[in-house]
């Protein structure tokens, strides 16, 4: 059984190799990538782009990433306050009892004494 150290050594090493893979991806052989002014006359301008298209090639067999739902907007105070209703009467309930069990004690131990 290896020794802590090389397990140890084994999961840096492993860790490294997975940074490596996800910094470096290099457009594959087949695929030549052309400038992003290729065919353009002088003077034209380039079509927009987005950031994101902008920032990184296409790499033929990478999925592009999919889009998130946007956030939905909080509910405000009252909206939220009328999902709540049962909490004050179950805090009344827990008072009720607790009350009763005080009073009960404070009987008990006028009995006892």
């Amino acid at each position: 059984m290896p020794g802590s150290r090389e397990l140890a050594q084994r999961y840096a090493a492993a860790s490294r190799k997975r940074k490596r893979r996800t910094v470096s991806r290099a457009p594959s052989q087949g695929a030549p990538l052309s400038p992003p002014d290729a065919g353009l006359e002088v003077g034209a301008q380039s079509p927009p782009t987005s950031a994101r298209e902008a920032s990184a090639p296409r790499v033929p067999g990478l999925a592009p990433r999919v889009q998130r739902p946007k956030a939905t907007p909080r509910k405000s105070f009252a909206e939220s306050a009328a999902d709540y209703v049962y909490v004050s009467r179950d805090l009344l309930r827990v008072a009720v009892v607790a009350g009763l069990l005080l009073a009960l004690l404070i009987v008990l131990w006028f009995v006892v004494s």
